[in-house]
């Protein structure tokens, strides 16, 4: 069993509307008092308010603010049990930052988890009525919540829904296809068939959208009608960003679970590489981490393998013929190595060597195939009776997937043959 999301598009009518804000304000409002009130704890006692602690202080909350009445009191109660989770999640296991406040940016939400119900067009709410609601999908499983979310000036249900899944055990994947993919930021990747998703770059194509947009809203009075249609305008130019993204992701990943076998990817540090701040804004405009999120639930629900080789591999650094590693700039689009000669795209020499790690690290899991021998770390896999690829297949290979391209020399560099792999 697990849990998966469903959204819906709303449409409710004007009074419908201030329903939803106040809820969503109500529940942004509680939130950010129990977060003051759990810090000015510690500064006193030394420790945080968690767990059912925090729905007491909100039980005090209601009585100090009456206008909290006006919303269903499970949302509320749900607003406290998500701060003790992000009190859990930043203390017990580490893995997301502090709580901080919210702020009042047009993207509040609120939960409810009993006494909603969902006809064929329409959603009933308690204390808000029934919404018409457009359902251009059916449900799978048995829903169990529901999450109103504001996206500027458009309101989303988000049905939370049991669903059970038929777990397909894993098998070891058929090495003709199971691939390597290197994710890139001038390619969006490049796989070891050597396939190239160009970089779509959506945010980039929409900069001069956004920069006129967020100028009409500099000159607007804050608080203002005008000023809330120029911030809605503004929101509007990033959710149609974010919807081309993910219909980008998904029909990615869509399509390479279903021609592969099996996908070997990098352990990207997203995070640490948004610190350059010459390629961070190229960085999040690829959203590298939600598509490899699709790729990994896609493979799982296929039954297809997608593992992470070694954040420290060195992918472009290595040879995909030799293994003999080599120092290369980020400039340098071409490698070309001073072992075997070989010459290559550096993108696809990488995502040769991410192959290659990865039907290593799956002979380890499986033990039902015998390593490849060798020397050097990116050679290539053995085949899948367990003996070598020759060196001239190997040239063969390369020579017919990727050409040599003039342009992408620097001057001064000796050329080559076009074609041919060695020098």
């Amino acid at each position: 069993m697990e849990n998966r999301a469903f959204k819906f598009r709303l449409y409710p009518l004007k009074d419908q509307e201030q329903n939803l804000r106040q809820h969503g304000g109500n529940a942004r409002f509680v939130y950010n008092k129990l977060l003051e009130r759990s810090c000015a704890s510690r500064d006193e006692t030394g420790e945080f308010i968690f767990g059912r602690d925090l729905e007491k202080e909100l039980l005090i909350l209601k009585t100090e603010n009456p206008f909290l009445n006006l919303s269903y009191s499970q949302s509320l109660q749900k607003v406290a049990q998500n701060l003790a989770q992000g009190f859990i999640n930043r203390f017990v296991h580490h893995s997301a930052d502090f709580p901080t406040l919210k702020k009042k940016r047009g993207t509040d939400s609120f939960t409810y988890k009993q006494n909603w119900s969902m006809g064929p067009r329409s959603i009933h709410l308690p204390k808000i009525g029934r919404i018409r609601m457009v359902r251009h999908r059916p449900l799978v499983g048995k829903p169990t919540s529901v999450t109103i979310v504001q996206d500027g000036d458009l309101w989303f249900a988000s049905i939370l829904c049991r669903v059970e899944v038929k777990e397909i055990p894993p098998r070891f994947p058929e090495e003709d296809s199971f691939v390597g993919v290197d994710l890139g930021i001038k390619d969006f990747a490049v796989v070891s068939d050597g396939t190239v998703i160009e970089n779509p770059k959506h945010l980039r194509k929409s900069t001069k959208k956004i920069r006129r947009a967020s100028r009409w809203l500099s000159r607007k009075v804050k608080g203002s009608k005008n000023g809330e249609k120029s911030r809605d305008r503004l929101t509007n130019i990033h959710r149609k960003i974010r919807n081309h993204r993910k219909d980008f992701h998904h029909k990615v990943s869509r399509s390479m679970i279903a021609k592969c076998s099996g996908i070997s990817l990098e352990t990207l540090n997203i995070q640490g590489m948004l610190k350059n701040h010459k390629l961070a804004r190229a960085i999040a405009d690829c959203g590298w981490g939600q598509f490899v999120q699709f790729l990994e639930y896609k493979g799982k629900e296929s039954g297809k393998l997608v593992i992470k080789i070694g954040r420290w591999f060195p992918s472009t650094k290595t040879c995909s013929d030799c293994g003999e590693l080599m120092d290369i700039s980020l400039k340098q689009r071409i490698y070309v190595c001073k072992g075997c000669g070989l010459i290559i795209d550096r993108d696809f020499n990488a995502s040769l060597n991410i192959r290659s790690e990865g039907l290593e690290i799956l002979r380890i899991a499986f033990e039902t195939l015998p390593r490849g021998t060798g020397e050097g770390e990116g050679l290539r896999p053995s085949n899948a009776c367990g003996e070598e690829s020759s060196g001239q297949e190997s040239q063969g290979t390369l020579t017919k997937l990727f050409s040599v391209k003039q342009e992408n020399f620097q001057d001064g560099d000796s050329l080559p043959a076009l074609g041919s792999p060695r020098l």
